[in-house]
């Protein structure tokens, strides 16, 4: 791999190019628009495509109507598979979805290292990306037929879903008096706890708290503690309690679960009030 050019300079395309330059590759970043409107010609072994979903296809168009082709091509939409890239296959380049399975969020860029780079798509694609993700210092991960609409949703569910759970759990902090602008310093921590947890036990053996331990006591206290909090609130705590639910047997069946006995019926009793 000697060049290496990246579309899309947001978030996505910021945290990569980063990375490419302190792993000392040889690195160029071009807009997206520049590519689609001409203005930026990309000579390149590999080109990564890291713009907004909806400009993926239009990129991979307007780099297969160009004079030179890179000998390969990926992108980075989770959402999207390898197909979006057709024109660049039809004129002989080897495609890929790349996926970064990171959170991307403010300006701060993200660092790569140790994420996971999920990949799909033509042998030789696959080879270009994964001595990609190893140079940058991430994980490969090679998949194949991925149900992208499937796929996506998990990664939102914990990446969005948590920012969403933080902010729930920051409000319901401030209505028990703790100071607001603690929250960040008090749950961050904790959601990095639980994703070490998760790396090193693995996900159903990092469940922790009163459902695994099969403490209704403590379950019923939070329900009576949250009959003045808005219906949305109940109704998510009850979601997620019906999940650990789902651990807890999970892990049952599986007798590796050495706590007392579980009471499953006094849970659901409880629940259904």
């Amino acid at each position: 791999m000697t060049r290496l050019a990246i579309v899309g300079r947001g978030k996505v395309g910021t945290a990569f190019e980063r990375a490419a330059r302190r792993a000392r590759l040889d690195v160029r970043a071009i807009s997206a628009r520049d590519v689609l409107t001409g203005a930026a010609k990309v000579r390149a072994d590999l080109v990564v495509i890291t713009s907004r979903d909806a400009l993926v296809g239009d990129i991979a168009r307007a780099l297969a109507s160009a004079r030179r082709a890179p000998h390969a091509a990926m992108h980075c939409a989770g959402a999207l598979g390898p197909d979006v890239l057709a024109p660049l296959a039809e004129r002989g380049v080897a495609t890929a979805a790349a996926h970064p399975l990171l959170s991307f969020s403010g300006a701060r860029a993200t660092t790569l290292v140790g994420g996971a780079l999920v990949i799909e798509g033509s042998a030789e694609a696959v080879r270009y990306a994964c001595a990609l993700a190893r140079r940058l210092g991430m994980i490969p991960v090679v998949v194949s037929e991925v149900d992208r609409a499937r796929y996506h949703a998990a990664a939102a569910i914990v990446a969005n879903g948590a920012a969403a759970l933080a902010f729930e759990g920051a409000r319901l902090l401030a209505s028990a008096g703790v100071d607001p602008s603690r929250a960040p310093a008090l749950l961050g921590p904790l959601l990095a706890s639980v994703a070490s947890n998760i790396r090193e036990l693995g996900v159903a053996a990092a469940l922790s708290g009163p459902v695994r331990r099969g403490d209704t006591a403590t379950l019923e206290r939070h329900l009576a503690a949250l009959e003045t909090e808005p219906a949305s609130t109940r109704s998510l705590y009850g979601t997620l309690v019906q999940v650990q639910l789902e651990i807890v047997r999970e892990l049952h069946e599986r007798s590796a679960d050495s706590g007392a006995t579980f009471d499953m019926v006094g849970f659901d009793r409880i629940l259904r009030r």
